[in-house]
């Protein structure tokens, strides 16, 4: 295809999950004999470009299967490259669990500033556990180099149990929790961090946050 709008897709999703509230929970026996079987679905493909959060990738090439509720999948693209696992809401992983191996992941500037409409803090209350690495890891303008992140997702918060960002000006290393929003709440965070450089402005600058730093110093 030439074009895949992955945003809708998500959307499509989520009503699917809204609709089918148990669909998940098919998978999440604790007694694997009682889990229902079902037959794999492979889905392999090509985009000349996809469009996700705003953003555009080119050159998409992707390879996933679905294994009783479990995607394991491998994606690529220009400037993109890794395999990626997602395991379905259960017992043990109320909100499912992401996992990510990623050798190269430069995410693009956002096409315009204008948010979605239809975003809203109940898609940050349903963020999954993560378990991610990236060896290059590009934001926008921000150059971050390597990247581990694993962290625990529980009905009221998200446990950060390693944050940790390498490049050649330094690292960084985080944890702590986050107090995931309610209502019209922003949520709170509180965070151990660490920091190694030998050149804090060109760290600041890796990380495109030496400008706000400085001003609001002043």
């Amino acid at each position: 295809v030439n074009t895949i709008e992955l945003d809708q897709w998500v959307d499509l999703i989520n009503q699917f999950d809204e609709a089918n509230p148990n669909y998940a929970e098919r998978f999440s026996s604790k007694k694997p004999q009682e889990a229902a079987p079902t037959l794999p679905i492979t889905v392999v493909g090509k985009a000349e470009q996809m469009s996700f959060l705003n953003r555009k990738f080119d050159l998409l090439r992707i390879d996933a299967k679905d294994i009783n509720g479990i995607w394991d999948g491998a994606i690529e693209a220009e400037h993109l490259k890794g395999t990626v696992r997602f395991t379905p809401k259960n017992p043990d992983l109320p909100f499912g669990a992401l996992q990510a191996d990623f050798k190269e992941l430069h995410i693009p500037e956002a096409v315009s500033i204008t948010p979605k409409n239809n975003q809203s803090k109940s898609s940050v209350r349903s963020l999954p556990s993560m378990d991610v690495s990236i060896a290059d890891f590009n934001f926008g303008k921000m150059q971050l180099g390597e990247i581990k992140l694993q962290a625990k997702a529980l009905p009221t918060n998200w446990m950060i149990e390693q944050l940790f960002v390498k490049n050649k000006f330094g690292e960084i290393a985080v944890n702590g929790n986050w107090d995931i929003p309610s209502g019209n709440q922003i949520g709170k965070t509180a965070l151990k961090v660490d920091l190694k450089t030998s050149d804090a402005g060109e760290l600041l600058t890796s990380l495109g946050v030496k400008e706000n730093v400085i001003d609001r110093g002043r």
